[in-house]
């Protein structure tokens, strides 16, 4: 009689596979024992932009590796729902990667209809301009089961109507687990004060900011873009509802001149890390003279290295809790395409170059969604 192995022993073997599909599914073929597994790993994320954690750069062809298809992946979904409880990561195609993909009329629809199958879905990113109904797809979103930890809705919507708007608040005031939220639909009505209790990171616009921030205790705030029309938060004072949230904020991205919040600096005790654009003298004594606290800057644009030193030593000098100055822009100069690096001063010591990722994981700020897609 052959030995009955535990099904832990199986699981131990698949951790030990490198992230690759085709051995995976290899795998999944080879022994029943082994199906189960291998398919927890294969469906358990699908990312098809450059911060992929499996080996695309491997593939020299044009095409999307079989792995990166969405419309594939979905359909495996919708055929074999079974499959569905072991998604935890859905990343989806964005106009601008380097790998062909259905047209959005083609795996929107897919994804509408597997969303709902998704119910441990834990992380949700949508980056995409589109015609599909916008309305179809949050009806479906407010009746999926799942409980985000994460969204980046970097799907850009300016004025949507007010049933769209309704819809996209109940979405966000179910999610009660959610810790991080991207959002590039704006504005939002009033949310509910007993909504979102656990989010700690908030990427969006201005507008939406006030009706998000007041009530919560955010520590990562990044403004996604500023226009014209946004509030200005030079106004503010001891009474407004923003002045108290904004005392938890420790990490802070405005992507434009520290003009921007210039008088707002009692209402940001605890910054430790600024990513933001610096051109002028008067802009780094600003920051010199009101964030005593800072551990990392990072300024995003980009300078000779000889203007690099100079300021980064001025600011070590000035600074003394600082311990990382970055500097470059978040697109590579050549193509929005290419991988930008970034140069990473840290006090005594020459500058080391970053990639993007790496620079994320420095400032806790979310870069990455200001990078399109390989």
């Amino acid at each position: 009689m052959s030995p009955t192995f535990p099904l832990e022993i199986f699981e131990i073997i698949i951790s030990y596979v490198p992230d690759d599909s085709t051995i995976l599914t290899s795998l999944a073929l080879a022994s029943p024992n082994l199906t189960k597994c291998s398919q927890a790993h294969l469906f358990s994320h699908f990312r098809s932009d450059r911060w992929g954690v499996r080996s695309i750069s491997q593939n020299s062809k044009d095409e999307a590796p079989s792995h990166l298809d969405a419309a594939k992946f979905l359909q495996s979904i919708i055929i074999n729902p079974q499959l569905a409880i072991h998604v935890r990561e859905f990343v989806a195609p964005s106009l601008g990667s380097r790998y062909s993909q259905p047209s959005d009329e083609a795996w929107l629809p897919l994804l509408n209809e597997a969303l709902p199958l998704m119910i441990n879905l834990k992380s949700l990113s949508l980056f995409t301009y589109t015609k599909f109904p916008i309305t179809t797809l949050l009806d479906t979103l407010v009746r999926c089961e799942f409980r985000l930890y994460e969204l980046r809705w970097n799907w850009v919507i300016r004025d949507p109507d007010a049933h769209q708007q309704e819809l996209m608040s109940t979405f966000l005031t179910i999610q009660s687990e959610l810790c991080s939220l991207s959002l590039k639909m704006t504005p939002l009505p009033p949310i509910p004060r007993h909504a979102l209790p656990k989010l700690e990171t908030l990427a969006t616009t201005c507008s939406n900011i006030l009706t998000i921030l007041p009530g919560r205790k955010v520590e990562t705030l990044d403004c996604l873009y500023i226009d014209p029309d946004d509030p200005d938060f030079d106004c503010m004072t001891p009474k407004s509802p923003l002045a108290t949230p904004f005392r938890n904020v420790k990490r802070l991205c405005l992507g434009i001149s520290t003009m921007w919040f210039r008088n707002m600096e009692p209402y940001f005790p605890s910054l430790e890390v600024l990513q933001t654009s610096v051109a002028m003298i008067r802009d780094y004594h600003f920051i010199a003279s009101n964030f005593p606290k800072l551990r990392t800057i990072h300024i995003t644009r980009g300078a000779s290295t000889n203007e690099q030193g100079m300021m980064a030593k001025w600011l070590f000098s000035s600074l003394p809790a600082l311990e990382t100055v970055l500097w470059g822009p978040p697109f590579a100069s050549q193509s929005p395409c290419a991988q930008p690096r970034y140069d990473c001063w840290m006090r005594n010591s020459m500058p080391v170059f970053l990639d993007a990722v790496e620079v994320h994981e420095r400032t806790g700020l979310l870069l990455i969604d200001k990078l399109c897609p390989i």
